[in-house]
């Protein structure tokens, strides 16, 4: 189960010292992820899809790893194949490097694979 907490823009994200750059704008979107299964689950930033304009658009993991990162350079939760045992609970930020008008879309919505396999789909209106 995924919840998103927020949906915000920038140009950069990441520790000051060495922050990632987007191409164009990063949307970056807060998500709490909770195993409520009975086994171990893979997280992945590329389980989240952000869907608007009738585009399906995939996270930038340099980006999403950048903007989980403190000032010091420690990573909190990279949202790279990070292991979630059942009842667990991670949150961090997925990135997407998009389009200014894409990134001020007011239809966003986030599009999670669950499942095995990712089989199924839930989708999250981002506000």
């Amino acid at each position: 189960m995924a919840l998103s907490h927020g949906v915000s823009t920038a140009t950069s994200v990441g520790p000051s010292a060495l922050p990632a750059k987007a191409k164009d704008t990063f949307v970056v979107v807060d998500i709490e992820v909770k195993n409520n299964g009975d086994k171990a689950i893979t997280v992945d930033s590329s389980l989240f899809k952000l869907k608007t304009k009738g585009k399906t658009l995939e996270a930038d993991s340099a980006g999403s790893m950048s903007a989980n990162q403190g000032e010091d350079g420690s990573i909190e939760n990279s949202f790279f194949l990070e292991q979630l045992n059942p009842d667990s609970t991670t949150k961090g930020k997925v990135v997407y490097d998009v389009s200014k008008a894409m990134a001020e879309s007011t239809d966003k919505q986030l599009e999670v694979s669950t499942g095995f396999f990712g089989t199924e789909k839930d989708l999250i209106d981002l506000k």
